[in-house]
């Protein structure tokens, strides 16, 4: 029943990540502005904070913490966890893929001029395209960094005391990644599926982009375990 409530808990995460990415898209057509996508997109991270929700990218940050479970149990979790987002990612997608076959369709022709409603998935295939042709080293590079403004963003929101300090931290490091062109494993596979990107290269860029996560949400908690080691040792 635990890896079921990871599970579940993992697709919720998802659709509130796929949220705020579609909102963030929407608003960079109609406002044409990426800054005001980057502060709307946080909402989903928000949702997630307060709800408790499993979003991989969160989770893998905590590790080496929680010492009452064991580090194979830990990452059977990660896994489930992160499963659960490509569930809740691809549903949301898929729903929003049906309600948009004319825009889509629309999309896929060759002219000069189109809808608002084409147009974002006329930038939406030229974004991803983009994306999943990055060299290997630079998806991991941009995906460990949006790993360590996530750290930021909920270790913030985790520690700090003032609720609206909690609130700023959050949303100024997750518009940050975004604002910066850093990329977030579970945000672009809601983008990958959203675009019908299935193919072999485009998983390969989402495991890329997991694993640069990955090392950059345990980068800032390697370097305190390895402080507090120092000081308990008197070595610092």
């Amino acid at each position: 029943m635990k890896y079921l409530s990871v599970l579940i808990k993992g697709i919720l995460a998802g659709i509130c990540i796929s949220i705020g990415g579609y909102l963030c898209l929407k608003v960079n057509i109609g406002a044409n502005s990426k800054v005001i996508g980057a502060f709307l997109f946080p909402i989903g991270l928000i949702l997630i904070c307060n709800f408790g929700y499993f979003l991989y990218t969160g989770k893998i940050c905590y590790l080496f913490e929680n010492k009452e479970q064991s580090y194979p149990e830990k990452i059977i979790s990660l896994i489930i966890g992160l499963f659960g987002n490509l569930v809740g990612c691809l549903v949301f997608a898929g729903i929003i893929r049906l309600a948009s076959q004319n825009a889509i369709a629309e999309a896929s022709t060759s002219q000069l001029v189109y809808s608002d409603a084409a147009k974002l998935y006329v930038n939406l295939n030229t974004s991803v395209t983009s994306k999943i042709n990055y060299p290997w080293y630079v998806m991991i590079i941009n995906g460990a960094f949006c790993g360590m403004l996530v750290y930021i963003a909920v270790e913030g929101f985790k520690t700090i005391e003032h609720h609206f300090g909690k609130y700023l931290v959050l949303i100024l490091a997750i518009a940050g990644f975004i604002i910066c062109g850093f990329e977030h494993s579970i945000a672009d596979m809601f983008y990958y599926f959203l675009n019908g990107s299935f193919s072999a290269k485009a998983f390969l860029s989402l495991l890329l982009c997991v694993i640069g996560n990955s090392i950059g949400g345990l980068f800032i908690p390697s370097l305190k375990m390895l402080i507090r080691k120092c000081e308990k040792n008197s070595l610092c």
